[in-house]
This record gives structure tokens, C-alpha cells and sequence, in this order.
């Protein structure tokens, strides 16, 4: 069954996200705290780009694997990601929890804050 879903869906996507909730204390591994962690998303031979996302410890950890016909400089795209993600948490904390942002107001306060 594993392997029959895995071709249907392989054959329907070009890339492949995830975002796993990883402990929020620090683990040891012979006597050494682990600081960072890291997984790869499950690839097959369609799918030209993944990008996983992981918690530890109070931090985000994200990995990218691509394929390098798709994807030429992947240090443009890892280059981003600090950058976009403090975007969103800049919104996520300026927020009206009273009245959620739809994502047209957000890309309208993302764009009056870079032209300030």
C-alpha cells in the first residue's frame, strides 16, 4: 500500500514540505548537549525540491535539498530564509489578535514596511 501511494503522489508533485515539532529541552547524546538538528524530507525520482522544517530547543532548523537542474544556487534560497522568516514573525507579533490578518493585509504591511 506504502509503495502504491507513494508513486500516486510522487507523479502529482514537484515538492515536498514539512514541518515537524521537534523537543523544546535539550537532549544529550554521551554526555554532550545536542545544539542543532536536522532531517531531509523523503525524495523520489520527480520530485526536485525538499524543504524540512524542524523545532529543537527554541529554535527553527530548516534543510533544503534540490535537484540542481531545478535548482542551480541553492545558497539564494537558504540565503532568504532567515529574511522571510523574521517577515513573519514581525507580523505574527504586530498582530491584532482580536481581528486575524488575511494574506492581502499582510503583503500590504509587509510592503509599508520596506518602503519605510
Amino acid at each position: 500500500m506504502q509503495s502504491l501511494a507513494l508513486d500516486l503522489f510522487s507523479r502529482k508533485a514537484s515538492a515536498v514540505a514539512t514541518n515537524v515539532p521537534g523537543p523544546q529541552m535539550p537532549l544529550y547524546l554521551g554526555g554532550s548537549e545536542i545544539r542543532e538538528m536536522m532531517f531531509w524530507v523523503p525524495q523520489t525520482g520527480s520530485i526536485g525540491l525538499g524543504l524540512s522544517i524542524l523545532s529543537y530547543n527554541g529554535r527553527v532548523h530548516f534543510g533544503l535539498i534540490g535537484d540542481a537542474r531545478l535548482l542551480p544556487d541553492p545558497d539564494a534560497v537558504i540565503g532568504r530564509f532567515r529574511p522571510e522568516f523574521e517577515k513573519l514573525l514581525y507580523l505574527a507579533l504586530m498582530a491584532d489578535w482580536q481581528h486575524p490578518v488575511g494574506a492581502p493585509d499582510a503583503e500590504a504591511l509587509l510592503d509599508d514596511d520596506v518602503a519605510a
